[in-house]
């Protein structure tokens, strides 16, 4: 006897991630007229391209399973065909039914940044989330009008900054990628603020001179 549990979803996404699968899931319940429900062995005899099913186990009639679905899995209904055995050879065959979920793109958000004129400043952004892996990038024409050293660390998102230039704002454009190739670009401005000081020299003396009396000298 044979019971498939009721249908449930999984995500496109990278298999060694946990978001992705069913995590041990209850996917049927199996008895036997002649057989303790514990000694039935449940086996996969027909899996969809591009999905997983690990870790089957059965405890006394309850089997339990990891589900995962790659980048390339069918979006929308799939099915798993199950076997469960007895001890004498004979066998029953059930459909495991499941949805697969499109992957979705990553979240990515940046806050703005001062960058000193000729200097340098970092941003990170702000929890980005994804169900899989995420690699980053300047978008194409992501640097817009800035024209200093400009750095996007690939593993976490970092900016880096350096030698700013011009003054003026600037909007900067980060695209995150996830590893079924899904991205979302985000922006963010980059202000260079203009000198807040003239030096001059008086004989042997260098001054500097507050223009605005704000203290940045």
């Amino acid at each position: 006897f044979f019971k498939q549990k009721t249908a449930y979803e999984i995500y496109q996404c990278d298999w060694s991630s946990d978001v992705c699968s069913s995590d041990l899931s209850t996917v049927a319940t199996v008895a036997d007229a002649d057989n303790a429900a514990g000694s039935l062995v449940v086996i996969a005899t027909g899996v969809p391209t591009d999905v997983t099913i690990t870790s089957i186990s059965n405890s006394n009639g309850t089997v339990t399973a990891n589900l995962a679905a790659g980048c390339s899995a069918f979006v929308g209904s799939n099915a798993i065909q199950l076997r469960v055995t007895d001890a004498n050879g004979a066998f029953t065959e059930q459909f495991l039914n499941f949805n697969v979920t499109a992957n979705t793109a990553p979240t990515l958000s940046y806050g703005n940044v001062t960058v000193p004129l000729n200097g340098g400043a970092s941003n990170l952004p702000v929890s980005p989330t994804d169900n899989g892996t995420i690699s980053y990038a300047l978008a194409p024409g992501g640097a817009g009008t800035y024209t200093g050293g400009l750095v996007v660390n690939s593993s976490t998102g970092q900016v880096t900054f350096t030698n700013g230039a011009p003054v003026g704002v600037h909007t900067i454009t980060v695209r995150a990628t996830d590893n079924c190739g899904a991205f979302t670009d985000a922006s963010f401005t980059a202000t260079v603020p203009a000198v807040d000081y003239t030096i001059t020299t008086t004989g042997n003396a260098i001054v500097a001179t507050d223009i605005s009396n704000n203290g940045d000298t």
